[in-house]
C-alpha cells in the first residue's frame, strides 16, 4: 500500500502481517528446519506451480497478450523447478551411495541431469542395491 505524506511516498512493508489470514504468505511454512532435501523439493515444487498457474492464467484468457511478457518467467520457473528436482535426487543418491558431495554442477540442467544418470548407474552396477 502506497501513501502520501507531506509529499514523501511511503510504502507499507513488503512482508507484513495482514489480519486475513488468506492474504500472507509464510515464508518457511513448508519447510524443515534440519531437511534440506525436503526444503529443496519443497522450493522445486513452489517453482512449478508458479509456472504451471502462470501458463493455465494464459490458456485462460490471453486478451491482453499477457503471454507474449510471461513466458519468460513460466520458463524459468519450469527450468529452475527441473533443476531443483535433479539436485534433490542427486543429493539422494550422494546419500545412499555414501558419497560425501550434496550436490555437483552448476545451472546446467543436461550436465546435471548427466551426473544424476552416472549416479543412477553407479547404484545400479551394485548387484545388491538391484533387489
Amino acid at each position: 500500500m502506497v501513501t502520501f505524506e507531506s509529499g514523501v511516498i511511503l510504502m507499507k512493508d513488503i512482508f507484513s502481517y495482514n489480519s486475513d489470514i488468506d492474504k500472507n504468505a509464510y515464508i518457511n511454512w513448508r519447510t524443515e528446519r534440519f531437511d534440506p532435501i525436503h526444503n529443496m523439493m519443497t522450493l522445486a515444487d513452489g517453482f512449478m506451480d508458479a509456472s504451471l498457474i502462470l501458463a493455465e492464467q494464459c490458456l485462460k484468457d490471453n486478451r491482453d497478450k499477457k503471454a507474449d511478457i510471461i513466458i519468460y518467467p513460466i520458463l524459468f520457473n519450469a527450468n529452475h523447478s527441473i533443476e531443483l528436482y535433479l539436485k534433490a535426487i542427486m543429493w539422494i543418491l550422494n546419500l545412499i551411495l555414501k558419497n560425501d558431495k550434496r550436490v555437483e554442477g552448476q545451472h546446467d540442467i543436461k550436465q546435471i541431469l548427466n551426473v544424476v544418470r552416472s549416479k543412477v548407474y553407479e547404484f545400479e552396477i551394485d548387484k545388491d542395491n538391484k533387489t
